[in-house]
């Protein structure tokens, strides 16, 4: 494992990042009995989560920590201890990684800010770290980070009060970003929709431990499926793109959603992380070649992974939609169109049987079942309607929009469950608003993910049937 970071020969790594973040030993220097403080939170989500490790509170006026045996200072713990985090002022923060180095731990997390995002005067503190980590092989996390999460291993390893409520959900994505404000609401957002993690990483300002060490180990992870970046900045670019020609060959698909990529936006990364953001276009362009799915919004990388994820990438790029309201349709393919998509040309064999039950006018891609030959809504048809292009072989992935048509909740769910059967890629679009809140219901409980925006179920559509022309040949 290598870092770029500092001068000179690094010292070899204690431990490796599949050690870091499946810790059989955490010490929480700082740690609290104070609810409110950073230190607190920490505990309070191990103990929480019922981590299954060694947990060593450290306070240096405390003989426990929320119930559990606390020590005086870190050299004063059982060691060897694997990761360490630190809660601490900055202007301490790097003798307390010392103490850490000297006490044998194997990483560091550093939750403290202050460092290089404040410019010149955080700077030099930064560069200490650095050096630490050179020297000792100590590996180093952040500063100025929210620790990380590894739902496998019952671990939370962040202050964020989304833990104070939400839970750990396994799956098999993994998740790097910069921000740890925005790490923690896209697990938020992404476990309300049934998504899980293998981890999720805040990364901070990187001043040792930087993107791609986390993204090899997600290569080299087979629990991982799919990879989802949110960067401010690559400090090492041709590293990443030689992982990223890796994760290629690994089947993983890499998405990437690159900050900074205007002239505000990189102003703003460097007071958020003390980032450089760098010339995007040339960049961009370099990661496209190698597969990296180039991604408009945070969550839709996230949708988009677990899509493909659940049915793999599509074997053609054409859209087949299906709604009951033409107007509805009139709208959805001139966005489809806007968006550089295409719908597909209906098979004979798909004619014939659209032809059972649609009048002749409506046989074609897209779906109006409101020309259904009989008068009333009939979740068969639906059925049949969903099975027809999601079987069709000129069509690549599926694109449901949803109106108020009766018998709404149960219709819904059966063109939810007939696609998921299927298992071709489709996106799910409701257009209502609380009308619909029943058949929301009723296709989340089938395990369907579902979007309330047409923008990003086009958006998650786009990359879906990207990812499908970057693995032809």
């Amino acid at each position: 494992m290598s870092s770029t970071t500092g001068t000179g020969t690094r010292a070899k790594s204690r431990i490796p990042v599949s050690r870091l973040l499946h810790p059989r030993s955490v010490a929480v220097v700082g740690a609290s009995n104070t609810p409110g403080k950073f230190g607190y939170g920490i505990t309070h989500h191990l103990i929480k989560f019922k981590f299954p490790g060694v947990l060593l509170p450290i306070n240096a006026t405390s003989a426990e920590i929320q119930g559990v045996k606390a020590y005086p200072s870190i050299d004063a713990a059982p060691g060897p201890v694997d990761l360490a985090l630190i809660a601490l002022p900055a202007a301490v923060v790097p003798q307390a990684c010392r103490d850490c180095a000297k006490a044998g731990v194997g990483a560091v997390v550093i939750a403290s800010v202050g460092f290089s995002e404040l410019g010149e005067e955080g700077r030099p503190l930064q560069q200490e770290l650095t050096e630490i980590a050179r020297e000792t092989g100590m590996r180093i996390l952040g500063p100025n980070c929210m620790g990380f999460m590894t739902p496998p291993a019952a671990l939370a390893l962040t202050s964020s009060v989304v833990f104070d409520n939400n839970v750990l959900v396994p799956g098999p994505i993994g998740l790097i970003s910069q921000s740890g404000g925005l790490m923690v609401s896209l697990y938020d957002r992404a476990t309300t929709a049934g998504i899980g993690f293998t981890a999720s990483i805040s990364l901070g300002n990187q001043c040792d431990l930087e993107i791609s060490d986390f993204l090899e180990f997600f290569i080299e992870d087979p629990n991982t499926k799919a990879v989802c970046i949110y960067a401010e900045e690559v400090k090492d670019r041709p590293r990443f793109l030689e992982m990223a020609e890796r994760c290629r060959a690994a089947q993983k698909p890499l998405f990437l959603y690159k900050a900074g990529r205007t002239a505000a936006g990189a102003a703003q990364a460097m007071f958020h992380t003390a980032s450089t953001a760098g010339t995007w276009p040339d960049f961009e362009k370099a990661c496209r070649a190698r597969g990296v799915l180039v991604s408009d919004d945070p969550d839709d990388m996230i949708r988009a992974a677990d899509a493909l994820v659940r049915w793999g990438r599509p074997q053609r790029e054409e859209v087949g939609l299906i709604s009951p309201s033409g107007g509805s349709l009139t709208v959805t393919t001139d966005r489809v169109y806007e968006k550089g998509l295409r719908l597909g040309e209906l098979s004979e064999e798909s004619k014939r049987r659209a032809g059972e039950v649609l009048l002749p006018i409506y046989v074609r891609n897209p779906f109006d079942y409101g020309g259904r030959i009989g008068k009333s809504s009939s979740v068969a048809d639906s059925t049949l309607f969903a099975n027809i292009l999601a079987t069709d072989p000129n069509v690549g992935v599926v694109l449901v929009v949803i109106n108020t048509t009766r018998p709404l909740p149960e219709i819904s769910r059966a063109l939810a469950l007939e696609l998921m059967n299927v298992g071709r890629p489709f996106v799910f679009y409701f257009s209502p608003g609380q009308a619909a809140d029943p058949s929301r219901k009723a296709v989340k409980e089938t395990g369907c993910p579902y979007y309330d925006s047409l923008d990003s179920a086009l958006r998650v559509l786009s990359l879906i049937v990207e990812s499908g022309k970057q693995a032809k040949p």
